[in-house]
């Protein structure tokens, strides 16, 4: 007798139930058993079924299904006349066939390469599901962690930590996460002040950090909560950065400081490492209405952690007739730098030495090497120079955004005269309005 899905609402009807319950589905489901190598998935573009292993079917004339098309349908006989056709047929669920046939081990998986989800905060891999050559899940994201091999683990964990941890690509809202960021960006401007790249820590050197500390059975995101969850209250601070770790051959960043002080003005240093950027090197924040109280007396000396830079870079900028009798540079170079914090030492509270930068070099190379330079050799110098060695100006409007800037100090103040004036006058106007509302409330 042919069973179509009317027949099996018949059969469930007769046992009292409505045919619209789930038991009919369960009935399905078990008759799959013996059936999943006569199920096929409907190609829309042969208007027809692919059935296992390559062959291809419609549904009988007499069906109570040939008038619809379904994605999947199981099939009690196929009979071959003038075509193969399926009869007694009822639709099915490409879940329920993956579960039976799973259970009977006859599904073959293919998975595509592994990429780090952001979301998920796990490794994933795109998942194919076959059965008999018929394409049950065509492109399926399943963590790669479930595929169930120890490889895959070990691979999902160690994305994890470099994908996740290392590099960022987990939104977690750990505390440490926060700390070990603040701590990389503050060191990160050790490096930009000292203008050397590679001083801290890479990214190999942060990977074995997690992975000494992490168990092995941590492969994503929620297996991380779960654990951390319980670790951290015995050892929150177990995976916090420190700055040994970080800076390995150490960052003494006490020659770059925050401020330059010239007489009563404290002015903001800005340090950019990013050579050929006009604002690459160091440079003043000078709020705009006090531009013009600024001298540049001083600023030649740099800050003291770029001048073994200037001293060597000054040398091999000098005409050749110069700098050939102060070789080798860099050794030459250092021995002048030494002798000039000797002689010209800084003040106390002051930025810099009393005396130009020209004058004390020029009188420490004519002791240590009797030679002597001239005007003309420090104009060429001056030409030749690196131009992170040569202190910018960047002139500050009210809100503190940069609205000018410059290496030549006099031609930006003659640039933003009018602002100044400006902004002298309402510094003026704000303090007056604010004494006389003062004397006011008295």
């Amino acid at each position: 007798a042919q069973i179509a899905n009317g027949g099996v609402a018949a059969a469930v009807v007769a046992l009292g139930r409505s045919a619209d319950t789930p038991d009919a589905d369960a009935i399905h489901r078990s008759l799959l058993v013996g059936l999943l190598s006569n199920v096929g998935n409907w190609d829309e573009r042969r208007r027809e079924y692919a059935g296992a292993r390559g062959t291809r079917f419609t549904i009988w004339p007499g069906s109570g299904l040939r008038r619809k098309t379904y994605d999947w349908v199981m099939t009690a006989e196929l009979v071959e006349t003038s075509r193969l056709f399926a009869r007694t047929v009822a639709k099915v669920d490409s879940r329920w066939i993956e579960q039976v046939a799973d259970r009977a081990d006859l599904t073959r998986r293919v998975f595509g390469e592994p990429y780090w989800s952001t979301r998920q905060g796990a490794a994933m891999v795109h998942e194919k599901v076959l059965l008999y050559g018929m394409t049950l899940v065509a492109d399926r994201p399943v963590t790669l962690a479930s595929v169930g091999t120890d490889s895959a683990r070990q691979v999902a964990r160690e994305m994890f930590i470099r994908s996740g941890l290392v590099e960022g690509g987990w939104h977690a809202r750990h505390g440490f996460v926060e700390r070990n960021r603040a701590l990389i960006e503050e060191l990160q401007d050790v490096e930009r002040r000292r203008r050397e790249h590679g001083l801290l820590a890479d990214d190999t050197a942060l990977f074995d950090f997690y992975d000494d500390r992490i168990p092995e059975e941590v492969t994503s995101a929620a297996a991380f909560d779960a654990w951390w969850k319980e670790q951290r209250r015995t050892t929150p601070d177990l995976l916090d950065f420190t700055r040994e770790l970080l800076l390995p051959g150490g960052g003494d960043a006490s020659g770059f400081p925050d401020t330059w002080v010239q007489g009563d003005l404290t002015l903001g240093l800005d340090y950019v490492f990013e050579p050929g950027r006009p604002e690459d090197g160091v440079s003043v924040q000078v709020p705009v209405e006090v531009l013009g109280r600024l001298t540049p007396d001083g600023f030649d000396w740099l800050v003291p952690g770029m001048r073994a830079e200037l001293c060597v870079a000054t040398i091999r900028a000098l005409p050749k007739r110069v700098r050939r009798q102060l070789v080798p540079a860099p050794d030459v170079g250092a021995q002048v730098r030494a002798q000039i914090e000797q002689e010209f030492p800084t003040p106390p509270g002051a930025s810099c030495p009393e005396v130009p930068f020209e004058e004390a070099f020029s009188r420490v190379v004519s002791r240590l090497k009797g030679v002597e330079i001239t005007e003309a050799d420090w104009a060429e110098a001056a030409q030749r120079l690196p131009d992170h060695l040569a202190m910018g100006f960047a002139a500050l409007d009210g809100r503190g955004r940069v609205i000018d800037r410059g290496r030549d100090l006099v031609s930006l103040q003659q640039r933003l005269s009018g602002r100044t004036e400006e902004a002298v006058r309402s510094v003026v106007r704000g303090a007056l309005a604010q004494a006389m509302a003062e004397a006011q409330e008295r």
